[in-house]
């Protein structure tokens, strides 16, 4: 009797889902070593492989990493583009609002992703060139598109700040918007980086720690700013 061959797809599924396997055990080792341990040969033995099959799937371990970036980057922009979508019928206010505060949920519920992209950085490792950045440019492009929509729309006002800012700042977010391709004005795309700084800032002392010491909870600080912010642009969420 002849053996069946598996075909190329159940062949392509199967390296997928082993990807994925080392993936996740390499996220739990960086969870419990942190993300300078990280050993490809390490993994191998948790996932009861040799080292030289491991290699068939990440030629490196900064080739690993640049993978768990781009996941990382990429699970991140998807939260903020579910959390826009699922208030499609809404106001700008409360979209924007909405991506603030799923941008705090995804962080706490992956806090190895977000240390991995926003933390220390490891040491050796250096990106390839262009591998990490669509993904990055990814992540705050939802916040870029719907405050520019807002802006479109006549709801928004913006400030001096950044309607108009200085010539040296207006340069450099110019050319950030060209490089990555961001969509709608540059006023947009500055009061996203705005808006992420300080979403990031707030959600940062609270994942280490700093938040707790002083309020117990850092959810009600975190809420208020988004609002603050919106608000600062002449947006005024009604719900959530």
């Amino acid at each position: 009797m002849q053996t069946e061959l598996p075909s190329a797809g159940r062949r392509a599924r199967r390296r997928q889902a082993t990807q994925h396997e080392i993936l996740d055990t390499a996220r739990r080792q960086i969870a419990e070593a942190g993300a300078a341990a990280l050993s490809l040969r390490a993994i191998a033995r948790a996932m009861e492989l040799t080292a030289p099959a491991i290699y068939r799937y990440f030629a490196s371990r900064d080739e690993l990493v640049t993978a768990l970036i781009v996941d990382a980057y990429s699970s991140l922009a998807a939260a903020l583009e579910s959390a826009q979508a699922a208030r499609a019928g809404d106001t700008h206010a409360n979209r924007l609002l909405a991506m603030m505060l799923a941008y705090r949920a995804w962080a706490l519920e992956h806090p190895q992703d977000y240390a991995l992209i926003f933390g220390t950085p490891i040491p050796s490792y250096a990106p390839p060139s262009g591998a990490t950045e669509p993904a990055a440019a990814r992540a705050l492009q939802a916040l870029v598109i719907e405050i520019g929509l807002a802006l479109a729309a006549g709801a928004a006002r913006l400030p001096d700040t950044y309607a108009a800012p200085a010539p040296g700042l207006a340069r450099q977010i110019a050319d950030w918007q060209a490089r990555y391709g961001y969509a709608g004005p540059a006023a947009a795309l500055h009061v996203a980086l705005v808006g992420w700084s300080r979403a990031h800032g707030l959600t940062s002392l609270e994942l280490y720690g700093q938040v707790g010491r002083m309020l117990g909870d850092g959810a009600a600080l975190y809420r208020a700013e988004a609002i603050g912010l919106l608000r600062q642009i002449g947006l005024a969420p009604t719900e959530l």
